[in-house]
């Protein structure tokens, strides 16, 4: 059996003096402990801050010129909660982005969801819940600027350790994992929005960005 290991090709059959026994345990435990270093890294980042820096910047990929990525912040106060504010020829998306999880369950009107990885369950507040209250705000205050257009809930789960997780919810929510982004923009329609109402649509959020 052949190892390739940081250009080092090993034999364990060649394997005849201590040297080659050292170098072979010293391999093997820098592997070890490259993999330790590299999962305790994406640990640190299994959170819904570094979810909102990876979906935003996937994000302002997919809507190219035409999108604009805002925080959630500019959206007006209201039972919900957004991490991001997305406007793009799709539409315009109240974002809730979730960094822990990939065995996701719950329903609609659940306060909370079930969220889980391999050793570990949680409960969470209802993501869709949040970014639909944030929609439904926006949506109000557009119509207020005299803008027709309304404002979608999305939720992403975007765990570094599964960007694909397995979900089990009732209703339909517009729930999906950071790996399906990209196949869920180009599924959606392409002339949602025209380009003098995402600049309007920006404008009455951020005026000082548009």
């Amino acid at each position: 059996m052949e190892f390739n290991f940081f250009g080092f090709h090993l034999q364990l059959w060649k394997l005849h003096t201590a040297l080659d026994y050292t170098v072979f345990a010293l391999c093997l435990a820098g592997g070890v402990a490259l993999l330790v270093l590299a999962t305790k890294r994406m640990g640190k980042r299994r959170n819904d801050e570094s979810a909102t820096l990876r979906v935003g910047k996937k994000l302002r990929r997919l809507g190219g010129r035409a999108g604009v990525l805002l925080p959630g912040s500019v959206l007006p106060k209201s039972e919900g909660y957004a991490d991001a504010f997305f406007i793009s020829p799709c539409g315009a998306f109240a974002v809730r982005c979730i960094g822990w999880g990939y065995r996701i369950s719950g329903s609609l009107r659940a306060r909370q969801w079930r969220a889980g990885d391999a050793k570990e369950e949680r409960f969470i507040s209802n993501p869709f819940a949040q970014a639909s209250f944030a929609a439904e705000a926006a949506t109000a205050k557009l119509a207020e600027q005299g803008i027709s257009a309304g404002v979608e809930p999305l939720v992403v789960f975007a765990d570094p350790f599964n960007p694909s997780p397995r979900f089990s919810l009732e209703g339909g929510a517009n729930t999906i994992g950071f790996a399906e982004l990209k196949r869920w923009y180009r599924a959606q329609p392409d002339n949602v929005l025209d380009k003098d109402t995402i600049a309007k649509i920006a404008r009455t959020f951020a005026p000082e960005k548009a």
